[in-house]
């Protein structure tokens, strides 16, 4: 079980690729958090399976495909669609 933290509130979750779209959070497909406004701020502790989002801090690595406007994270292993990423490196 992951455990993803959305403006200060855990949630557990099972799975560990994460989509931020319409003011909604899933994670696997799965609605996790709706009704987000502001600035959203997601924490997930560990490496993530591929991430879908407007701007992000990752604490690990994205083993999967990126599409991010903005990305802070260690590693990626897959393909990136993002206009500015800050990360180790691109594998």
């Amino acid at each position: 079980m992951n455990t993803i933290n959305i403006n200060g509130q855990s949630i557990s979750c099972s799975g560990n690729n994460i989509v931020i779209t319409n003011d909604q959070c899933f994670v696997d497909g799965k609605l996790v958090e709706s009704g987000l406004t502001g600035v959203v701020t997601i924490k997930f502790e560990g490496d993530l399976a591929s991430l879908e989002c407007h701007n992000a801090i990752v604490n690990g690595n994205i083993l999967g495909n990126v599409d991010c406007h903005n990305l802070k994270c260690r590693d990626i292993t897959g393909k990136v669609k993002s206009h500015n990423t800050q990360c180790n490196s691109i594998k």
